[in-house]
């Protein structure tokens, strides 16, 4: 299968409540599935999220769903949803990275 036409979305939000998705932005993701009783982690880089939308992501009260495919897919599968342990965003000049990390036994 080619490695284009790929398509990532972040939904971030309070449990049960309304929150917003991230797509058609660069995003970059590493997903550590364990196989002991240890959690579940995953870390997610979004490239450039608008000012508001930063501010919208609240550390430890908010999930969020990583979902990924291929647009002739007919949808996309599921790779992690957590709880965001900690969120960061960087100016890496000239954009600004949000990072996510998050822990799928602490929802």
């Amino acid at each position: 299968m080619p490695l284009y036409d790929r398509i990532v979305t972040v939904d971030v939000g309070p449990p049960g409540g309304t929150g917003f998705r991230v797509e058609r932005l660069r995003v970059e993701f590493e997903v550590k599935k364990n196989p002991t009783k240890k959690l579940n982690t995953a870390s997610i880089k979004i490239y450039n999220l608008a000012p508001t939308t930063r501010g919208k992501i609240k550390q430890s009260s908010d999930i969020a769903i990583l979902r990924a495919g291929y647009a002739q897919d007919t949808g996309l599968q599921l790779l992690a949803k957590g709880s965001i342990t900690r969120v960061l965003h960087e100016k890496r000049s000239p954009d600004f990275v949000t990072h996510l990390d998050l822990s799928d036994g602490a929802l």
